[in-house]
């Protein structure tokens, strides 16, 4: 057994010492004299060292380096983009086959009003009641403070700002929702709803700002013009003297006894009273309500507080005064101050219709309607890959064909051009600068 150990080792080492790979040398590489031989196994060795060696740094190169892997994913479903972007939010984006999308189909505005705008206080049943009253009150003469004579017109004017708020929101809606998203690329959820949001916000401005510069433009004309009204800013008299009208006009005090005459400004107020004409000087405040010199000014300037639940004092009183003209108490629901709303009992009208008497407007934004209608045909992303041994491996592979045959060409010349060009040289040259140099000396004959 040792002997076959040894003779197998000798085998092997002498057949690793004559390995050859190159025994085809061109005999012009050659001079005639030399042995082919030794220069062949020389260059396998010197072959096989490079190849190893090269071999070994592309291998270390190609486990080191990162790669960038890009993904298609076609038609993808809203499920799997959330996926998605869940794990490749920076690199994912998906392209849209519909690139301009109506409003409409994916926001739905569903504006809550005021509830007022829904009460009876501005229904016809409402209006009758105080109707009643007004012609009892103005039997016994005509008192511009009174809530007979001013009320109806108050209410009927806030029906008008109710039922004019709606018609230009609903107006403002259908032109909002034919405005196009226009956009090649799916938007992801949270950038989508913080931009929708945003459109939503300047839609509202818009629309709330042109309402109530329309509404100023109305008052700045009713003033501007002068226009007349009998019981509010002024008082129309005929004297059985004079054979003409007297027009004098109407002065309002405020809750400190300060006189405003409707001359100077449209924006004098008087609390509005309930007076009990069976009994002489009775009569009740109505908090929150003011006449003026025009019903529009004077009814933005008031509150609704006297008709909400947390106050019936004031309601029953007046109910109570007026129900024995009309021959029956009537119910009326009341304003629910429990309510959840943006507003108090003792807001003023003015800044309720500052907002176009909207409590909320129940913005609905659908993703899913937009990913339908965007309904992209394909998503893209991208990864960083650190080590796949699938890639090391065919990179390896394909290497080592092309590495084999630069080698085997440039080995055997560089062999042959190092041994029998370049070392010659070298020699010659050492030998000639290690040469010994004679010394020549002269001697002079005195």
């Amino acid at each position: 057994m040792r002997q076959f150990l040894t003779n197998t080792k000798k085998l092997i080492e002498e057949k690793a010492e004559k390995f050859n790979l190159f025994q085809s040398y061109s005999s012009s590489l050659l001079p005639s004299n030399k042995n082919y031989q030794y220069y062949e196994i020389l260059s396998t060795r010197l072959y096989l060292l490079t190849f190893i060696l090269l071999l070994f740094i592309f291998t270390f190169y190609t486990t080191l380096i990162n790669r960038t892997l890009i993904v298609i994913i076609k038609s993808p479903t809203l499920k799997q983009y959330e996926t998605l972007y869940e794990k490749y939010s920076e690199t994912l984006t998906c392209s849209c086959t519909q690139i301009s999308i109506p409003y409409e189909k994916f926001i739905y505005l569903s504006p809550i009003y005021h509830q007022v705008c829904s009460s009876q206080f501005i229904t016809d049943k409402w209006f009758e009641y105080i109707n009643d009253n007004t012609n009892y009150g103005i039997s016994f003469g005509y008192v511009y403070d009174d809530f007979r004579n001013t009320a109806i017109g108050l209410f009927q004017m806030l029906e008008t700002l109710c039922q004019s708020t709606n018609q230009t929101i609903q107006e403002s809606i259908i032109v909002f929702y034919l405005t196009q998203l226009v956009n090649d690329k799916l938007i992801p959820e949270q950038l989508f709803q913080i931009q929708i949001n945003s459109y939503i916000q300047f839609f509202i401005s818009t629309t709330t700002s042109t309402y109530n510069r329309s509404l100023q433009i109305l008052e700045d004309t009713i003033q501007v013009n002068g226009l007349l009204a009998s019981g509010t800013n002024v008082e129309f008299f005929s004297p059985q003297y004079l054979q003409s009208v007297l027009i004098i006009p109407n002065i309002y005090y405020d809750q400190h006894n300060q006189s405003c005459s409707c001359t100077n400004t449209d924006k004098c107020i008087q609390q509005i009273k309930l007076y009990n004409y069976l009994i002489d000087d009775d009569y009740t405040t109505v908090n929150g309500l003011y006449c003026g010199c025009y019903i529009v000014n004077s009814l933005l300037q008031s509150t609704l507080e006297c008709f909400y639940d947390d106050n019936p004092t004031c309601f029953e009183q007046l109910n109570l005064i007026l129900s024995p003209i009309s021959n029956q108490r009537l119910n009326f629901s009341l304003l629910n101050s429990t309510q959840n709303s943006l507003y108090q009992s003792n807001t003023t009208i003015e800044q309720i219709v500052d907002n176009l008497m909207v409590e909320q407007w129940n913005p609905l934004i659908s993703y899913q309607s937009y990913f339908n209608e965007c309904n992209p045909d394909q998503c893209t992303y991208t990864y960083v890959k650190n080590f796949d041994y699938i890639y090391t491996i065919t990179t390896i592979l394909g290497l080592i064909g092309g590495l084999n045959t630069v080698l085997k060409i440039l080995i055997p010349k560089f062999v042959i051009i190092s041994c029998f060009y370049i070392l010659p040289f070298t020699k010659k040259l050492n030998w000639k600068s290690n040469q010994v140099q004679p010394i020549t000396t002269t001697i002079e004959e005195n």
